[in-house]
């Protein structure tokens, strides 16, 4: 009966001295320090970030880590029609507006968010309608407004080639007509049109030739036929010499 006390005893004192020795049961360390949990940090550089319509923002330029990897983060966004995520951490803008980004870990709570703005493009002709004379030409740069836009991304068109043609940003008016323009930034339905109309602008002489007798005089503009040309804006030459239109005395421009 003692020696099976006594063994019982033994028994004890060896089991009660593994379970002390044990270093992950109490979880201290050989210093005898409990040691801190790992904390997880997500952060952003800067809280608002802006971007344009179809263009690219790759996430990480401005998200820092700590005790967690890229690969252990879920990115969403509060509004995908806004701006959604591609390929993982590339977000891309669909159309003018806000969201919310957010950074979270897969193994836990910690996250971090960041405002995006898709800011707005635009295109406007500063007028609605421009007459041009035929085979005039007109540059059409100084004549469109762009918001958050390169003329690059722009895409001009013509509902009828037969009436213009357009080289680059250059308008060229080929015969009478109506044309509409279309300026349109590439891969957007945002337009905006400019109405064109091609007139015929003409001056023709009303006789092959004239009569006159010594020292009289002529006005030069009763002469001629004009066609969507004002009178005024006429410049008369003689030997390459502008002259007075309105009279000629023996035979000479004065």
């Amino acid at each position: 009966m003692k020696l099976r006390i006594l063994l019982v005893f033994i028994l004890s004192l060896f089991m009660f001295s593994c379970s002390s020795s044990d270093d992950g049961g109490n979880n201290i360390t050989d210093g005898g320090e409990v040691p801190k949990p790992v904390v997880e940090e997500i952060t952003f550089d800067v809280l608002t970030h802006t971007i344009l319509p179809n263009e690219e923002y790759d996430i990480l330029k401005n998200l820092r880590v700590k005790n967690i990897s890229f690969e252990e983060i879920n990115f969403t966004s509060d509004n995908p029609e806004v701006a959604s995520f591609v390929d993982g951490t590339n977000l891309v803008g669909h159309k003018t507006g806000e969201t919310i980004i957010r950074a979270q870990s897969k193994k836990s709570k910690v996250n971090a968010t960041m405002k995006i703005v898709v800011a707005e493009q635009k295109i406007v002709f500063a007028q609605d309608e421009i007459v041009l004379g035929t085979l005039e030409e007109l540059d059409l740069m100084p004549i469109v407004s762009l918001i958050n836009v390169e003329w690059d991304q722009i895409e001009l068109k013509a509902d009828n080639s037969e009436n213009v043609r357009i080289e680059g940003t250059k308008l060229i008016a080929l015969k009478e007509g109506e044309v509409l323009i279309n300026a349109t930034i590439k891969n957007t339905n945002n337009t905006s049109i400019l109405k064109v109309k091609v007139i015929e602008r003409k001056i023709t002489f009303k006789e092959e030739s004239i009569d006159m007798a010594v020292d009289a005089s002529v006005d030069l503009n009763d002469l001629v036929e004009l066609k969507n040309i004002d009178v005024e804006t006429i410049k008369w030459k003689y030997n390459d010499t502008y002259v007075n239109p309105l009279c000629i005395l023996n035979n000479r421009f004065f």
